[in-house]
């Protein structure tokens, strides 16, 4: 991943529960994926991200959709670089393929602020599926605190125009890869990468007062 943000501390900051008074525009899909580099023994994380959905009245019921309906809900994406490409007020859903036996961190914040929180980026929720009768979809604002959480979804509310500070904002994500689940060998290995939520168009969101 290439970024052209300045060094800082990674401060885990907690992504704050109310941002801006601005109403997100859109929904952003992110599907996140990760290969293995046997020879070098690398995991390269990988980002699909797919066009940009209108806004769906109901956010929650739009999630559940994707997660107990995966197949009927998502779009042939394309791939980008591991950073996360916005230019409106968004909702920004990031998926973890269930390809790999991993998760968002069970028992932390599965997304993080990597310096003290702006308020630009707000409103975290992590969704996972209960396998109960009839099968249904969970949410929590706070750690999980169970295995099976694959979908994380939060707001990016306000950026500076593209190229001026401000325009990103670096957040870590949590993921925990499981190794032997549910034997005496159970290992969990958490790592963390850190893409930018960032503006990439020429003017910032949402527009100043004036419209200048």
């Amino acid at each position: 991943m290439e970024n052209n943000s300045p060094a800082i501390d990674n401060k885990f900051g907690e992504i704050p529960k109310v941002g801006a008074d601005v109403a997100p525009q859109q929904i952003v899909i992110v599907r996140m994926d990760v290969k293995m580099d046997d020879q070098k023994e690398i995991l390269t994380f990988e980002a699909f991200q797919d066009p940009p959905k209108p806004m769906p009245s109901d956010v929650r019921a739009f999630v559940a959709e994707l997660l107990l309906k995966p197949a009927h809900s998502l779009v042939e994406p394309f791939t980008t670089p591991f950073d996360i490409e916005v230019d409106q007020p968004s909702v920004v859903v990031v998926i973890l393929k269930d390809s790999h036996n991993w998760q968002f961190q069970h028992d932390g914040l599965g997304v993080t602020t990597k310096a003290d929180p702006t308020g630009n980026t707000t409103d975290l929720w992590h969704a996972w599926v209960e396998p109960t009768f009839p099968v249904s979809a969970r949410f929590s604002d706070r750690a999980p605190g169970v295995d099976g959480c694959r979908l994380v979804y939060f707001k990016c509310l306000k950026r500076a125009a593209v190229g001026q500070p401000g325009a990103g904002e670096l957040v870590n994500f949590h993921i925990e890869f499981i190794q032997d689940k549910n034997t005496a060998k159970e290992k969990r290995l958490t790592l963390i990468c850190d893409p930018d939520i960032k503006n990439t168009g020429s003017q910032p969101f949402p527009p100043p007062p004036g419209g200048g």
